[in-house]
């Protein structure tokens, strides 16, 4: 496939819909191994409170040395970027 000059081939377009499962990845910069057994912890009560205030549904996670994945349904898509935050 062909890409504009000002597109960035790592970070296409997205499709953003309500009540949909979505796969979210994300690295740590320079894929440093932040993500000790103390801040996975924390992660995880983190993505608890989250559920709670959000109401999506968690189905699979993983924590890693130096980035994470969420499989998630979300109920409306404007509370994406809150929930990764």
């Amino acid at each position: 496939m062909i890409y504009p000059i000002d597109r960035n081939i790592h970070r296409p377009s997205h499709l953003y819909l309500d009540s949909e499962i979505y796969f979210v990845t994300s690295r740590t910069l320079k894929k440093e191994k932040y993500f000790q057994d103390s801040s996975k912890k924390l992660i995880s009560k983190s993505l608890q409170l989250a559920q709670k205030k959000y109401g999506f549904k968690l189905f699979a996670w993983a924590i890693l040395e130096n980035h994470y994945h969420l499989l998630i349904k979300i109920k409306q898509v404007k509370d994406l970027g809150k929930i990764i935050k």
